[in-house]
């Protein structure tokens, strides 16, 4: 099976929201995510991280082990 996330659905996964044990689910092989969605992901860390009282640095190491591919436009066929 293949994914596409959102911002929202990264940033619960780094933070260790459930959204983690889905992209990490055995049957998932891929993961997408559009470029600006990933740039997002950037923007909200560091006040996400110092709302939950995380550390930014952990943070960012864990974004970088998520298994997610980041493509510059998602084709969607209808």
């Amino acid at each position: 099976m293949q994914l596409v996330a959102d911002a929202n659905v990264l940033l619960s996964a780094v933070i260790g929201g459930r959204a983690a044990l889905v992209l990490r689910h055995e049957e998932v092989k891929q993961v997408f995510t559009p470029a600006a969605a990933y740039d997002e992901v950037f923007e909200y860390l560091a006040p996400l991280a110092k709302k939950k009282r995380l550390r930014l640095d952990t943070l960012l190491l864990t974004l970088a082990a998520v298994p997610v591919t980041v493509v510059e436009r998602c084709g969607l066929t209808r």
